[in-house]
């Protein structure tokens, strides 16, 4: 059964990793651009950062999951 502490202490790993996924986009656009301004195929740095901003999306969603999730418990608290 979900509880709002357990929801809670979700929410910080989330965040975390939604924070490390981040930094991870933003290094992979550096190495596009790196690799794009030597001259060498950035094909498959294009394609690991659609499935980095593909994966962010999902991880947003998640959060957003859990938010809700806190607030819904909390409401059935007060009843």
């Amino acid at each position: 059964m979900l509880t709002v502490g357990y929801e809670e202490q979700q929410l910080p790993f989330s965040e975390e990793h939604l924070a490390r996924v981040s930094a991870y986009i933003l290094r992979q656009e550096h190495i596009i651009l790196d690799l794009e301004r030597e001259g060498h195929p950035a094909d498959l740095a294009y394609k690991m950062l659609t499935t980095l901003l593909d994966t962010y999306g999902v991880m947003l969603d998640h959060r957003a999951c859990i938010v809700h999730a806190i607030a819904r418990l909390r409401g059935m608290e007060h009843r």
